[in-house]
């Protein structure tokens, strides 16, 4: 039947129902697998292996995320209700050029650490093992074709949607498919599939995980046929809030918080203000307060926040390439700057790797050649995953010329390796009439399945309890020396049985042990105290006995002891202050979460651990407030990284494991993940610059337009002029991501803290009224207490207070004379935007620093620059004719030659005072802060 008219489900439903053999021929392939050069051929009528939607519309969803958040929304809707209450075209432009600027920024620096994220995921192959021309061979998984033999093991994400020609125990993931948890467990005998194709048993799809066993298969769909490919988009799944998350929504809620809480009353204000000066509420005067106060609202929002965090995180994502480390998800990176606790496996991470065979011993400790012979048949015949571990074995075979020997015996069959038997079988035969079985795994597993032990003579005895007492104690005394100890038990059987499971190893002999030795890492010790001067406390989370584990990580500085207790009673344990037990996985299957968010927090070692024990650990440090980083390789690790605010693999871990985690090391080193905690480290102190400068300059400016309309029967400052003062100000931020971050802010994890916000925003803050009220008294008595013999005139020219008629323009001001829409009303306007500039352009060298900046500390150049030239804009607004006159909204020519020949100088004078005030006012509160709440700047 050909398969060219069926569609790719109907093939799959086809190959299920099909014997293999059947199923190869249709595909032109064999066992041996594909020719060489067969493969064009079935590229070209079966595709390339790449799924092509999955990046369906990936432009529009970054700029729905670009333009779709709480202040460009509002910023938005404000917008339109300022068209529909006050049409005015320059309105409309500056508010329109705030959205799109922040989303423009935003959807430029998104895509930029997408593609950079692409770029450097690529560096991290996805590799399977495939049959061609009888030769077994790796691959990346986007050379694949149909009809390729793919050789499946523990630990891989299976590249394509395959049929199954071989399987032994093989078992599968398939939940991002299914939603099932358990795995689900395959074979190859045909099926009759009428339903869904993943009810097939004897199919395996795109994008799921083999969790035990080993198998060969055919691929019978690729790319866009798989089934994933088809259903791309429905696949992603939300993992909960991290930290960075949740900080992140308190620090925007604060900021909401403040709008909501300064608004209303500006706009109650205006309204009773109004209502005084005319006796009575008029409808234009209402819409008047309306606009002031949604231009308030506009002057709170911090609109480059996402753009300004953006492209935070694309520089920290290409910062951090460079220390090795690629960054899959950018979030990730605040996450990774916040850890506080580091859990980390031992093998590789904190030893060499370098697994070798040390000795093959019976229990006497005495060269054992029967241990020898058969740790090395079990090597050598295993057909399910093969660790370092078997590879290590394998090699003193070689060194040692058993392979020659154990070419004699034939597989029978095999029990792969688990996590919660710890332990794995084969079985093999020797021309003989009866079967030979060979387990090796940890040595309590090995002993719960053994009945008898072979004495010094060779001799078969019952294993009794003081067999078991000279076993386990042999196994503590290699432990101690830091060596690894797997148990090694053998029976006969008759031949005739072929299928295998769990419940066959029992009443086994036990012969002895294999002991390894993997030498510890000569930078593990450096890189721990490291990490912990820069606040990261390291867990050490392993599957190892806790007598290996206690002589590495005292070899590396991390203070343990092993103590025999009751595990009833653990709730009740407590080390001393700066000791450490190490906790064992069955002692944590005895805990409940509560007990064990207390074991967690005050010990730092935990061993023969399960996945589930993994995850529990990392549940529980979360839970207790901890930012968790989980460093993982294996597919035991997966679940542990699923819930932890970071997830970290290397480029050399199990395909599930890469594909989990949040960031990769191209080296498998501690000393790596200090320099990436810096960078991340420095992207978190450079939005939060932004996040307090503008919350702080906000709140304040808003205090102060609070009180300029309580005092001031005209309008403090223009609408519009709000408008510009936060548009040139958010330009001058831009430049915030590159600013050079100081060594005492990435001493420490740095997460986002909504009180810390608070509490500066109000301590700071207060500043700006401060200056304004005495800018405010400066205008009052000495600029308009001299001007007695000028016309206060309206936009239309006409005479309201001659000269000659009143004391002083001052005399007016404080006898709260109606001076809305005069000349005086804009001279006001003009100075006290010239002060805002000359104060708070300035605040991100203040914020940015605990030093008193341009003396004890300076920020990059291009801040620098950013802020004169910010300065420069301010102070010449009201020098640029016809443009001031459109802001203003007041003829220049009833405006221009007062401003210009009587006050701009006398201004100008007090500019330069008024911000040293400022400058050095709000470095005595940055002291204060520093002394009575121990931070400031971060």
């Amino acid at each position: 039947m050909s398969t060219d008219s069926l569609t790719p489900e109907e093939r799959m439903k086809a190959a299920a129902s099909m014997e293999a053999d059947a199923v190869m021929d249709q595909y032109n392939s064999r066992i041996e697998g594909h020719y060489n050069e067969e493969l064009t051929t079935s590229r070209i009528r079966y595709g390339e292996n790449v799924v092509s939607n999955h990046n369906t519309h990936v432009v529009l969803k970054r700029l729905y995320h670009a333009f779709v958040n709480v202040f460009t929304i509002a910023l938005a809707i404000i917008d339109v209700l300022w068209m529909i209450l006050d049409p005015d075209i320059i309105y409309f432009v500056i508010l329109t050029t705030l959205i799109l600027v922040s989303g423009t920024m935003t959807f430029i620096q998104e895509s930029r650490s997408g593609k950079a994220a692409a770029k450097l995921v690529n560096m991290v192959t996805t590799i399977i093992t495939v049959r061609r021309e009888g030769v077994e061979t790796e691959v990346d998984s986007v050379d694949l074709v149909a009809g390729d033999i793919l050789i499946l093991d523990t630990g891989d994400v299976i590249p394509a949607d395959v049929r199954i020609v071989k399987s032994n125990h093989l078992k599968v993931d398939q939940s991002a498919l299914t939603g099932e948890s358990e795995a689900a467990t395959k074979y190859s005998e045909p099926v009759k599939c009428e339903g869904s194709i993943l009810d097939c048993n004897n199919m395996a799809f795109m994008g799921t995980n083999v969790m035990e066993g080993s198998a060969e298969a055919v691929v019978i769909a690729v790319g866009d046929d798989t089934v994933i490919g088809s259903m791309a988009e429905k696949l992603s799944t939300k993992k909960s809030k991290t930290t960075y998350d949740k900080g992140s929504s308190a620090i925007v809620a604060v900021l909401l918080k403040l709008m909501v809480y300064t608004v209303p009353p500006v706009f109650i204000i205006m309204v009773l203000k109004s209502y005084f000066n005319a006796g009575e509420f008029l409808i234009e005067d209402i819409i008047e307060a309306v606009i002031f106060a949604i231009t308030l609202a506009i002057g709170l929002m911090p609109e480059m926040l996402a753009t300004i965090v953006s492209t935070n995180l694309a520089k920290g994502s290409i910062d951090m390439s460079k220390k090795r480390v690629i960054v899959k998800d950018v979030n990730a990176i605040q996450n990774f700057g916040g850890m506080d606790v580091l859990c980390s496996d031992k093998t590789g991470t904190l030893t060499e790797n370098r697994i070798s065979v040390e000795a093959n011993n019976d229990i006497y400790g005495v060269h054992s050649s029967l241990v020898e012979r058969l740790v090395c048949l079990y090597s050598s015949k295993l057909t399910s995953a093969t660790k370092q571990i078997d590879w290590a074995i394998q090699e003193h075979a070689e060194n040692e010329y058993l392979i020659e020997e154990l070419d004699d015996y034939d597989w029978v069959g095999d029990i792969p390796f688990d996590f919660i038997r710890r332990r794995a079988t084969v079985v093999v035969n020797k021309k003989e009439d009866v079967n030979l079985m060979v387990t090796k795994g940890a040595v309590p597993e090995i002993l719960s399945i053994s009945s008898r032990y072979l004495d010094e003579n060779g001799n078969i005895c019952d294993l009794d309890e003081e067999a078991v007492h000279r076993i386990l104690g042999l196994v503590e005394w290699y432990s101690k020396k830091g060596m690894r100890v797997l148990g090694v038990t053998h029976k006969y059987f008759p031949v005739g049985k072929t299928d295998f499971s769990p419940s066959d190893e029992t009443d086994q002999t036990f012969a002895g042990f294999v002991v390894f030795t993997d030498p510890v890492k000569r930078t593990a010790k450096s890189a721990i105290r490291d990490l912990a001067e820069y606040g990261i406390k390291v867990k050490v989370l392993t599957g190892d006995n806790e007598y290996v584990t206690h002589y590495v990580c005292e070899a590396i500085g991390i203070k343990c002891s092993v103590k025999e207790r009751d595990v009833s009673s653990i709730e009740e344990f407590e080390p001393a202050e700066g000791e450490s037990f190490i906790i064992t996985g069955p002692q944590i299957d005895e805990m409940d979460d509560e007990t064990l968010r207390k074991v967690v927090e005050t010990n730092d070692v935990f061993v023969r651990l399960t996945p589930d024990n993994k995850s529990r650990i990392v549940l529980a440090l979360r839970a207790n407030g901890h930012c968790t980083g989980l460093m993982g390789d294996g597919i035991n690790d997966v679940l542990a990284m699923k819930n932890a605010d970071v997830s970290i693999s290397v480029d050399t871990g199990t395909d599930i494991a890469k594909e989990t985690a949040s960031m990769i090391l191209l080296e498998k080193d501690l000393g790596i993940l200090k320099d990436g905690a810096i960078e991340g480290r420095k992207v978190y102190v450079n939005s939060i610059k932004y996040v307090k400068m503008i919350g702080s300059i906000n709140f304040g400016y808003m205090f102060s337009l609070i009180i300029a309309t309580l005092l001031f029967n005209f309008e403090p400052m223009g609408a519009i002029m709000i408008l510009i003062f936060n548009l040139i100000n958010d330009f001058a931020c831009l430049i915030i991501p590159w600013d050079t971050v100081e060594d005492e802010f990435v001493r420490e994890p740095r997460k986002w803290d909504a009180i810390n916000l608070r509490e500066v925003m109000f301590h700071y803050g207060p500043m700006c009224p401060v200056t304004d009220l005495m800018t405010w008294g400066f205008m009052i008595f000495v600029i308009f207490g001299s001007m007695t013999m000028v016309d206060v005139l309206d936009a239309e020219g006409n005479v309201l207070f001659a000269a000659g008629t009143y004391g002083s323009i001052g005399d007016l001001i404080l006898n709260r004379t109606d001076l809305t829409g005069t000349n005086v009303e804009a001279w006001f306007q003009a100075i006290w935007v010239i002060e805002q500039y000359w104060m708070q352009v300035w605040a991100i060298h203040i914020v940015r620093t605990n030093k008193l900046p341009f003396f004890q500390a300076w920020s990059c150049k291009a801040l620098v620059i950013s802020a004169l030239l910010a300065l420069a804009v301010g102070t010449l607004l009201p020098f640029s004719g016809g443009l001031w006159e459109a802001i203003s909204d007041f003829p220049m020519d009833q405006f221009r030659d007062v401003f210009v020949n009587d006050i701009a100088v006398t201004a100008m004078i007090w500019m330069p005072f008024i911000a040293c005030v400022y400058f050095f006012g709000s470095h005595l509160i940055k002291k204060r802060m520093l002394r009575t709440h121990g931070y400031f700047a971060c």
